[in-house]
């Protein structure tokens, strides 16, 4: 049983995500060279993911949305 509903499930098509990535960088890190568009994009991304070297000043540009699971 869980075999079958395993293979109809691989044979049934889904769509792809749909979306877009953007990737932001200041040359220096500092959140006053943000051009209104990255200031924008990072307020109402869906999810922001960043690296050791991000200044932290930056992700306070970050809407938080709370998690529903």
């Amino acid at each position: 049983m869980a075999e079958q509903q395993l293979i109809a499930s691989l044979q049934t098509q889904t769509p792809s995500p749909s979306g877009e990535i953007v990737f932001i960088h200041t040359r220096d890190s500092n959140p006053d060279h943000l051009t209104l568009n990255a200031h924008r994009e990072m307020q109402f991304a869906d999810a922001v993911f960043y690296d050791q070297a991000v200044n932290t000043d930056l992700i306070e540009y970050i809407i938080p949305v709370p998690l529903s699971l």
